[in-house]
């Protein structure tokens, strides 16, 4: 079953050698992993922009990183305009790019401006419906592409 499909995946509590890690790591970057969309890129990168903010059992919760998500993408799909997956024949969008142009609608009044300059309560809600439809897709596909080692816990 592909990643992305995942109802749900199990986690093998254990120590990680480097190796392991970077093996599983380095599979996200290349052919042996199915890349449609950018979703596990703006993932990792999430990961990595809130490593500073792990709670004391060193755990990330899906609120913190889906917020940073939401602004990544907000920034590239809103402000600069750029694609999240391939133009196919029916000019079918990605569902980040779905969901953010449905809350620019509802909360753009003029020209869009950086995703932190928005009311807390905007960011929030563009944060949990990014969650909720991308969770679908991104996290099962990170799981399954580095080989169980991050998951929820």
């Amino acid at each position: 079953m592909a990643g992305f499909d995942l109802k749900e995946g199990f986690y093998e509590d254990r120590e990680v050698s480097e190796d392991e890690l970077w093996d599983a790591v380095a599979c996200v970057f290349t052919s042996k992993s199915k890349n449609d969309a950018s979703y596990k890129f703006g993932f990792l990168k999430s990961i990595l922009d809130n490593l500073k903010y792990v709670d004391n059992d060193l755990v990330l919760s899906f609120d913190q990183l889906f917020t940073r998500f939401a602004e990544l993408y907000w920034n590239l799909i809103l402000e600069y305009n750029l694609r999240q997956k391939a133009i196919t024949k029916d000019n079918r969008k990605s569902a980040i790019e779905r969901v953010l142009l449905e809350a620019k609608d509802k909360y753009v009044t003029d020209d869009v401006r950086s995703f932190d300059s928005y009311p807390q309560g905007v960011r929030s809600d563009v944060s949990h419906q990014v969650k909720m439809k991308c969770k679908i897709y991104v996290v099962g596909a990170l799981f399954e592409d580095t080989k169980h080692l991050f998951s929820k816990k």
